[in-house]
């Protein structure tokens, strides 16, 4: 595991979680499909994570748009599936419909299939970013009649999937959230 500074890589370790590069993936807020819609979300719960539920949805998966430097870069979601149609990772931009304002990067692969799966399973796809630019993570499913459950999704530098955990974003937030409730409540 490298660990990045300012988009340096400055040490290997082995024993540490890169930080998200996502904001917001607890939450899915700022989350759209390439139409610019919100995502469809689950009641239920995983890990304590949303659940965005794309049950009988082709293609039009939501995830968020992100600015990425050049580099390798690993993304990563827990998904529990059903159906008989191909279940895609895809990373750029959905060509001629949502890179209209954004100038979507160039990656060496745009896509990798990933199985149906009844339980929930970690998948990961590792790609290098060769042009800077704006991408899409996202699953989409090939059919309609399939059932798509997503949650926990992670970007990180480098080529391994490490746990899920917040941005560095999302847990300055929540520090400053508790130190107002501390403060609120004579705790601070």
């Amino acid at each position: 595991m490298s660990i990045f500074i300012a988009n340096k890589e400055i040490a290997e370790r082995k024993d540490i979680i890169n930080p998200n590069l996502i904001d917001n993936s607890a939450t899915l807020d700022s989350f759209f499909n390439a139409f610019g819609d919100s995502p469809q979300i689950d009641d239920a719960k995983y890990q304590g994570l949303r659940v965005i539920n794309q049950t009988n949805i082709q293609w039009h998966g939501s995830g968020p748009y992100m600015y990425v430097q050049k580099g390798t870069y690993t993304f990563s979601c827990y998904a529990k599936t059903s159906g008989q149609n191909v279940k895609t990772i895809y990373i750029q931009l959905n060509i001629g419909v949502d890179d209209k304002d954004k100038h979507s990067a160039t990656v060496n692969t745009q896509f990798a299939n990933i199985p149906s799966v009844s339980d929930w399973s970690r998948f990961n796809y590792t790609f290098v970013v060769n042009e800077a630019g704006y991408i899409h993570p996202r699953i989409e499913s090939s059919g309609e009649n399939d059932v798509l459950l997503l949650a926990g999704f992670k970007l990180e530098k480098g080529n391994i999937a490490t746990p899920w955990c917040p941005s560095l974003n999302d847990l300055a937030l929540m520090s400053t959230e508790i130190q107002a409730l501390k403060d609120k409540n004579g705790g601070g």
